[in-house]
């Protein structure tokens, strides 16, 4: 504790000489003291190359999704390629505007592709049926460990299952890479349905705090979520102008 201590307090130091707004520490266990400045869930599934394994863990209702989406003819395809991550940002921005919130600049996931996809450092998976792309995936990974970054979908073809099948496709790619884990990555608390998603592929769910110190008050300080209230405007703006306020909006919010 005294070596966590001395070290936080060294990197306090170095961010006021750099003037800093603020130091975010994740998932830190010395600081359960503090209160939270985001709490998340986060699930955690521990791979082997074995489908009937795997398949084993997986919840029954998630498996009939899998079979329905495959007896209505949606068909995954992994590229590594720049297009693939342009036909996912289309999905994205429609997702977001879904969920009363801005998308992230288009230059964010031409970057992502550029220094780690096509370093393979990860892989775009989409979802098509028929000549239609209906729901995608990003999925990072560095060393033994894999991670699902972003998801996104049209709403129109929710009932034909696309999510679950790429999710499917997704552990079983992983494992027979040779990633150990797969995450499913951070799930707000509030997003009950998503957590209750993630429960369904047989992983083990832990908590994910995060922390903040802001430099100006020199003291951890709690969430305070700038966004809110602005969720049911942002859902009936059109797609363009949420990406413009994304592109200027999101190097201003923490």
């Amino acid at each position: 504790m005294a070596d966590f201590n001395l070290l936080l307090q060294n990197v306090l130091e170095y961010g006021r000489s750099q003037e800093w707004r603020y130091v975010e520490l994740r998932g830190e266990r010395l600081l359960c003291q503090e209160i939270p400045y985001k709490r998340f869930v986060q699930h955690t599934l521990p791979l082997i190359k074995d489908e009937n394994v795997l398949k084993a863990q997986v919840r029954k209702s998630a498996a009939r999704n899998i079979q329905k989406a495959v007896k209505e003819g949606v068909k995954i395809d992994v590229t590594y390629d720049l297009s693939g991550v342009l036909s996912f940002y289309r999905l994205h921005c429609l997702t977001r505007r879904r969920q009363g919130q801005p998308p992230q600049a288009k230059q964010y996931f031409i970057n992502l592709h550029k220094y780690l996809i096509d370093d393979g450092l990860g892989f775009t998976a989409l979802a098509r049926h028929g000549q239609s792309i209906i729901a995608g995936l990003i999925c990072l990974h560095y060393g033994s460990n894999a991670i699902y970054k972003y998801g996104a979908s049209d709403e129109k073809y929710q009932n034909l299952r696309a999510n679950n099948l790429l999710f499917w496709e997704m552990i079983k790619k992983c494992a027979y890479d040779g990633f150990s884990t797969l995450s499913f990555g951070r799930t707000d608390l509030q997003n009950t349905g998503l957590m209750v998603f993630k429960d369904g592929w047989g992983g083990e769910r832990s908590e994910l705090n995060y922390y903040r110190y802001d430099l100006a008050k020199d003291a951890f300080i709690s969430r305070t979520n700038n966004l809110q209230g602005y969720e049911a405007l942002f859902k009936k703006l059109p797609v363009a102008i949420l990406r413009l306020l994304g592109a200027v909006g999101y190097r201003h919010m923490g």
